[in-house]
């Protein structure tokens, strides 16, 4: 480099010499010719002028290039250290394989809640909207004062036929059967005395019978003691039947009721239990309780309402043990993947705070004709912020495969599924990699598809204050 502007100088030198002696020439031709003089000296001024600042000039390149070659030979300072960073190898982990899905959160078991007295007045409301209820709670009660009444009645009814049972069953009383024993004789005395009065009648018959022939009497009187007779013996008749009735009702009382008695009795007191047990349960109607554990999840009873019958709207509509599950639409090309008992990843759209893992519970035999799609059903956990309703995402773990992964915290993400990684090289120098993202892993991991490959080292702590080609100091974590 040193001879090359000695070499720059020598040219210099020559080039001014040069210069010299053509102002020379020029000078000498002007002072022989006819223009001498004042205006020969002018342009020979003017000459030298040109030749002076062409000399300088080339001195000053010289000197720049020399200056140019010393700054040259001087070492550059090294770059800064960008900052202490914490670094990572890319992993090969075992990456879940998932089926997407998208579909509406449902009731496993929405439970109506009916009422079964109609054309009651709704008093009261005990419940509401999101409430949890346990099985048997009262959440509503109707207006029962007609129901109790009729209650009061029946239970009286009940009691009266069970009393005429139980008499029947007791028996008759000893008093009783005394005055059926006092009954029977004295009917059996008034036969005895109609009898007797009969056969006085039969022989005044006989003797006025005798006088009428001998003419001692007339015909009239003997018919007057003719029909003496005839009474006589309808009195003795019905003596002889009151006496039957008397020895049949002693024989009553001394036998007891008879079955078809004690039966018919029984019958009685059942119906009237029955119209009891019936009242009773028009009664429990009268308030509403819940029949399952579960979340209220709509309520239509108000205060003041009139119940209806059973095919109108329910007062309530309760989410049996407030389960919940997801109803997602498979391609029935996807369906044999899926098995009961897989794990679910469950995300909003709309609700970032919504990630949790459900569980495949039922894939429903039949696939839609026109669609081609088959239903899946998955058991939801217990979450206040879930409601029925709501669309959420789903990705179905079907089975693992290897692949790279490095954790989540160590990519800046660009635009959908593409990042950027900052790749160690030279132990200290960082390098910006493109990276294209698959799966995110539970362990706070993500699949790396392009971009890096295994054992490569990438920043992780401080990865987002990086630029390409910083140098780094790496840090144990």
């Amino acid at each position: 480099m040193t001879q090359q502007v000695s070499n720059q100088d020598t040219n210099s030198n020559q080039n001014i010499s040069d210069l010299n002696q053509e102002s020379k020439r020029f000078t000498d031709s002007s002072s022989l010719g006819l223009l001498g003089g004042v205006k020969g000296l002018f342009f020979g001024i003017v000459i030298g002028i040109l030749v002076t600042l062409a000399g300088s000039r080339l001195i000053l390149d010289s000197k720049s290039q020399q200056n140019t070659s010393n700054i040259k030979k001087t070492a550059l300072p090294a770059k800064p250290v960008a900052g202490s960073v914490t670094a990572t190898e890319v992993n090969i982990s075992a990456i879940p394989r998932a089926l997407k899905g998208s579909g509406s959160v449902t009731a496993i078991e929405l439970i109506p809640v009916l009422s079964q007295a109609t054309g009651l007045q709704i008093t009261e409301v005990l419940a509401d909207n999101g409430d949890f209820v346990k099985s048997g709670q009262v959440i509503a009660r109707l207006n029962d004062r007609t129901l109790r009444a009729q209650l009061a009645q029946a239970e009286a009814d009940v009691a009266a036929a069970r009393a005429r049972l139980q008499e029947l069953l007791a028996g008759n009383r000893p008093e009783e059967i005394a005055r059926a024993k006092q009954n029977v004789n004295f009917a059996e005395a008034e036969v005895s005395r109609a009898t007797s009065e009969l056969d006085l009648a039969r022989k005044r018959v006989r003797r006025n019978q005798n006088l009428e022939v001998a003419g001692a009497i007339t015909r009239d009187r003997l018919d007057e003691i003719l029909n003496q007779e005839r009474i006589k013996n309808a009195d003795l008749q019905k003596a002889r039947a009151n006496a039957i009735e008397a020895r049949e009702r002693l024989a009553e009382l001394q036998a007891g009721a008879r079955s078809e008695v004690i039966a018919r009795s029984r019958a009685e007191l059942a119906r009237a239990e029955a119209q009891m047990l019936l009242a009773r349960e028009q009664l429990n109607n009268a308030t509403i309780t819940a029949p399952v554990s579960g979340e209220i999840a709509r309520r239509n009873a108000k205060v003041g309402n009139t119940t209806t019958s059973f095919s109108q709207t329910p007062l309530f509509e309760i989410i049996e043990g407030g389960r919940l599950e997801l109803q997602v639409k498979i391609p029935e090309t996807e369906l044999n993947a899926l098995r009961a008992g897989q794990k679910v990843q469950i995300s909003s759209d709309s609700n970032s705070n919504l990630n949790f893992f459900g569980t495949v519970r039922e894939i429903d035999p039949v696939v839609d004709a026109e669609s081609r799609l088959g239903k899946v059903k998955i058991d939801l956990p217990q979450n206040n912020s879930l409601k029925p309703g709501m669309f959420l995402e789903a990705s179905i773990l079907t089975d693992t495969a290897p692949g790279l992964s490095v954790p989540v915290s160590a990519v800046i993400p660009e635009d959908g599924d593409r990042g950027i990684v900052y790749k160690l090289e030279n132990g200290d120098l960082v390098k910006a990699v493109a990276v294209k993202m698959g799966e995110i892993l539970p362990n706070k991991e993500v699949e790396i598809l392009s971009g890096l490959e295994a054992g490569d080292r990438i920043v992780v702590k401080g990865a987002g204050y990086l630029k390409n080609g910083d140098r780094v100091q790496v840090v144990q974590n």
